[in-house]
């Protein structure tokens, strides 16, 4: 999260690059989010606008 930050700062012209001598991290596979109908897809887009259940 932290690295991130920093990519936001220095895109934004924040920070003139990112702090050398950070750690190294294994590259981790990204994830795809899968929706499987168009039903669901609703539900979740409903849910964010604060139209869901409680």
């Amino acid at each position: 999260m932290i690295r991130s930050v920093l990519r936001f700062a220095v895109a934004r012209k924040c920070l003139r690059a990112m702090p050398k001598g950070m750690p190294q991290l294994a590259q981790v596979g990204q994830s795809i989010l899968e929706i499987s109908s168009d039903e669901e897809a609703e539900r979740i887009l409903a849910a964010a606008r604060g139209e869901g259940p409680p």
